[in-house]
């Protein structure tokens, strides 16, 4: 897309997160049971937000040294919404990979260079949660087949995030 990007993160859970310090400052999976540790879970989003923050600062200087330029590179802060149910992943993914085509940048979003839809096919290693995706609508072909129904995309239109 020339003027914007979606992203589907899925935030781990507390006790999922490995690399935090252990009590005794060595790296490792935290105890839960920490004093205080569960006071910090509701830092958590402001937390996502200073490093998605960080990487398109990061993102905005390495375009800029690499075409010689300065000044903002975005336009405006990003923007967010929580998924609170799972019902509405298969939709959202498909609002995601269909957007191409929903915006006439192209005939086929199936046939989008910059989207995930390919990728998560690909038998090839990737960090994408692909098997998450895919468990999502039961197996490959069932994923593929939901992304070539024309979706009435009612469910989903709380997510969209205009101007």
């Amino acid at each position: 897309m020339p003027d914007h990007f979606h992203l589907l993160v899925r935030v781990k859970q507390l006790q999922d997160l490995p690399g935090f310090e252990n009590p005794e400052g060595r790296p490792g999976p935290v105890k839960p049971d920490l004093p205080g540790l569960r006071d910090l879970e509701g830092l958590l989003p402001g937390l996502i937000s200073k490093q998605f923050s960080r990487f398109f600062n990061a993102y905005a200087k390495a375009i800029n040294k690499q075409q010689c330029r300065s000044g903002s590179l975005f336009q405006k802060n990003f923007k967010r919404l929580p998924v609170d149910h799972p019902r509405y992943l298969p939709g959202l993914i498909y609002y995601i990979h269909a957007n191409p085509q929903l915006h006439g940048l192209i005939d086929d979003f199936r046939n989008w260079p910059f989207s995930s839809y390919n990728k998560i096919l690909e038998k090839r290693h990737s960090h994408l949660c692909k098997h998450a995706v895919i468990s999502l609508f039961g197996d490959p072909n069932a994923y593929q087949g939901f992304h070539a129904i024309n979706h009435d995309l009612k469910e989903i239109q709380r997510f969209r995030m205009e101007g």
